[in-house]
């Protein structure tokens, strides 16, 4: 039996707060349901975000695609 899940790809939350996302600190860390302090660790480097904050980090960007797509069209 196929599974109905298709796997959540892995990505950076940094680049949320890049071009052309540009989400503020804040933004991301209500987004991702974590504090700004982690979102700030992980953008100089002092830690690493875990596994289940990469895969909601692609989660939210998706949206942001599908966003960024329609306000374009």
């Amino acid at each position: 039996m196929k599974s109905l899940l298709k796997p959540i790809p892995e990505i950076d939350p940094i680049i949320l707060l890049k071009e052309p996302y540009n989400f503020k600190e804040s933004e991301l860390a209500a987004a991702l349901g974590c504090s700004i302090h982690s979102v700030a660790s992980w953008r100089y480097n002092r830690r690493q975000p875990q596994t289940c904050i990469k895969k909601l980090a692609a989660v939210v960007q998706r949206k942001a695609d599908k966003r960024l797509h329609k306000l374009n069209s």
